[in-house]
């Protein structure tokens, strides 16, 4: 009688130095608790709670707990811990496994583990903010108590952490391999140019071609030297031997011709034998192809896809009365699509939906705005746009540039992947090159000549009549004065020679011997 109990909840109080008492203080019986830190016996029996309370507040204790409780401090345990990812030792029997685990080590694997989420799913580092207290509050005592985000931590555990064991994981993978180095220069959202550079390999372990990023340099400027200099500081950083060079990667403005040279250059003297040759990106060839041809027909198009996207992009009362026009018509309620002049071939949606529109167009800006928005006729951009829509032939226009725009797009749709192509690249360039000459060539030449320059001879071509032009074209030419017929249909007949031209002088198709010969793989 008048003793003092043990109480199994007071060990789930948190003591004046912010431990947990179930941390250090353990029962032996109803009037004894067994101080682990210290090794001593704690008498609960005349003094009760206070007595824990009073032996936390001992200096000893204080300094026992600061070297045994710390978060990197190893503990052991015979069940593994379920949220332990890091363990120093393990021992194996029938019944358990005993283990030494850290408390800090839980932390930073669930912090790690997030960050890697984060990655795959392309999730950005501010979405880690507050991350650590959603998750309390949604497991309760499933989070470790030291775990901790934000998106100055996501970028510090990915670089320094996580991207360092990657990096060594591939190096090991490629053990000697032959590889090729892929580059490419842009300037980021903040104005600096931003030089990414990638190496590709055959994977021995995973049996399969690898691509992967190798290392990122800031620049002031993207000369030819610099960016040898750049490359060449990756490979040294990562080891790689210089004369395991297959190629190089990129796209093809004259910058990165002087790359190749330069790197060809050192190669030959090191190992007597240059880079494999294989061009570079098609993709960028063949949206130039199309560029050259636009400059015979389809510059108007150009302009008027751009200066309809110009007029209504950030001006809502314009999109507002434009969307009554389309009600009153009955036309799909769609925006325009904005075109990008240094990748020519959007220009086919862009172009498509302007024909979808058409109707609605010529209503709005023929009709519309002279009657009731008569305050826009002083506009450059909408004289320009009226301009072009009375153009006899600009809606045959619209329709012939979407359909030479799917000739290249069927081609560059197949070669945006993320795996080698090169064994295909052939038979697709040339299949690509004789269906453009096709359309002005006499088709008995390309059976019997092939691909070939030659075939673009004036006695070579077709007459403008006979050239191949779509059903739905030819129906809409026929609307207009003879005059402008024969003018469309000769400006048709020069779009797909320069188109072609360029395709069969600059695309890869000028390495054929080579090109044919990757079939094979």
């Amino acid at each position: 009688m008048g003793k003092c109990r043990f109480r199994s909840e007071w060990l789930e109080r948190r003591d004046d130095n912010g431990y947990i008492i179930n941390e250090w203080a353990k029962k032996r019986n109803d009037t004894d608790v067994f101080c682990a830190v210290c090794c001593v016996t704690i008498k609960i029996s005349t003094k009760g709670y206070q007595a824990l309370s009073q032996h936390a507040t001992c200096e000893r204790h204080k300094s026992e707990c600061r070297n045994k409780l710390a978060p990197s401090q190893l503990k052991f345990s015979v069940v593994r811990p379920s949220c332990s990812a890091s363990t120093s030792r393990e021992v194996s029997s029938e019944n358990h496994v005993k283990c030494l685990y850290s408390v800090r080590d839980r932390a930073t694997s669930a912090e790690l583990k997030w960050v890697m989420k984060c990655i795959i799913t392309n999730y950005s580092a501010s979405s880690c903010r507050g991350t650590a207290d959603v998750f309390k509050s949604m497991f309760d005592e499933g989070v470790p108590e030291d775990f901790s985000l934000s998106s100055t931590k996501f970028r510090y555990l990915l670089t320094d952490a996580l991207s360092p064991y990657f990096r060594n994981l591939i190096l090991k993978d490629m053990d000697g391999a032959y590889y090729s180095v892929c580059y490419d220069e842009a300037t980021n959202h903040t104005g600096r140019k931003e030089l990414q550079i990638a190496i590709r390999y055959w994977s021995n372990t995973k049996l399969q071609i690898i691509t992967h990023h190798l290392e990122t340099f800031f620049i002031g400027s993207a000369t030819g030297k610099i960016l040898v200099e750049k490359i060449n500081s990756a490979l040294d950083n990562a080891g790689l031997p210089r004369q395991k060079i297959l190629m190089l990667g990129s796209d093809g403005p004259n910058v990165n011709k002087k790359v190749a040279r330069i790197i060809c250059e050192e190669l030959v003297s090191i190992r007597k034998a240059p880079l494999v040759n294989i061009g570079t990106c098609s993709i960028h060839t063949l949206h130039n192809a199309f560029l050259s041809g636009l400059d015979k027909l389809g510059e108007d198009v150009a302009d008027l896809v751009m200066a309809v996207h110009d007029f209504f992009d950030g001006w809502p009362s314009r999109c507002e009365d434009y969307l009554q026009i389309q009600d009153d018509l009955s036309v799909p309620k769609h925006s325009f699509i904005k075109h990008v002049p240094s990748r020519w071939l959007t220009l086919e949606g862009a172009a498509s939906r302007l024909i979808e529109q058409w109707e609605a167009l010529k209503k709005y800006f023929l009709s519309y705005v002279p009657k009731k928005r008569n305050s826009l006729d002083k506009s450059n951009n909408y004289k320009r746009i009226v301009s072009l829509l009375k153009k006899p032939t600009i809606k045959a226009e619209l329709l012939f540039v979407c359909s030479s725009a799917r000739v290249f797009t069927c081609f560059t749709g197949a070669f945006q992947k993320e795996e080698p192509m090169i064994h295909v690249m052939h038979d697709e360039l040339d299949t690509l090159a004789k269906i453009l000459l096709g359309k002005v060539c006499k088709p008995e030449l390309i059976q019997t000549v092939g691909v070939s320059e030659d075939l673009l001879k004036t006695e070579n071509l077709l007459p403008a009549q006979k050239i191949h032009v779509e059903k739905e074209i030819l129906t809409e030419i026929s609307k207009v004065d003879e005059r402008f017929q024969l003018e469309f249909l000769a400006g048709v007949k020069n779009h797909y020679v320069e188109a072609v031209t360029r395709v069969i002088r600059k695309s890869l198709l000028i390495l054929k011997p080579l090109l044919k010969n990757c079939r094979c793989l």
